[in-house]
């Protein structure tokens, strides 16, 4: 075989290479888009996915983070950001996702910033659940599939008193490593 044919094969190998690659990736793609179904006592709650394009550059570090409460009633994303926005100033709320009493995962600022939320560790997701200091079995359900679901590892708490006595970080912590998020 001549110099010229192997360079054409081996060229013709790598467009295929790529070409895989470039399968793989859009399947995966379509894979990421979907919702997560976490069940919670009777119910089922759907888990927003995040999406691969999401991921790819985040500079929020999925693997770890940090657990809040709203010291608020029950309010969704929407009213948060707004406070956030209108009374602190800020470009976005500043949680990534808020969880609601009924389970309910709520998409706050997108993965692709930085959080607001924890200084000297924005770039970790923050996750704040509504009220203060009792949650809902739906919300430490919706949690846990939540952290899973991101493939975190590492969790903590904002600071002493928050998210508060109400949610049990530490059995949080053992479900994650009985049950580990998938590889």
């Amino acid at each position: 075989m001549s110099r010229q044919n192997r360079i054409n094969n081996f060229a013709g190998h790598i467009v295929i290479i790529l070409a895989l690659i470039g399968l793989i990736i859009c399947i995966w793609g379509c894979i990421m888009r979907t919702g997560v179904e976490v069940k919670v006592s009777n119910k089922t709650v759907d888990v927003p996915t995040v999406m691969a394009e999401e991921r790819a550059d985040a500079p929020v570090r999925t693997g770890s983070a940090v657990i809040h409460h709203t010291a608020s009633p029950d309010w969704g994303v929407e009213r948060i950001r707004k406070i956030h926005v209108e009374e602190r100033g800020w470009d976005d709320v500043g949680y990534h996702f808020v969880i609601r009493k009924n389970g309910t995962v709520e998409t706050g600022r997108p993965l692709t910033k930085k959080g607001a939320h924890a200084k000297g560790r924005n770039e970790y997701v923050g996750i704040a659940l509504t009220g203060n200091d009792s949650f809902t079995q739906e919300q430490v359900d919706s949690l846990v599939g939540l952290l899973k679901k991101l493939g975190t590892t590492h969790i903590e708490p904002h600071h002493e008193n928050c998210p508060g006595p109400g949610l049990d970080l530490e059995k949080v912590k053992r479900e994650l490593i009985r049950n580990p998020p998938p590889t």
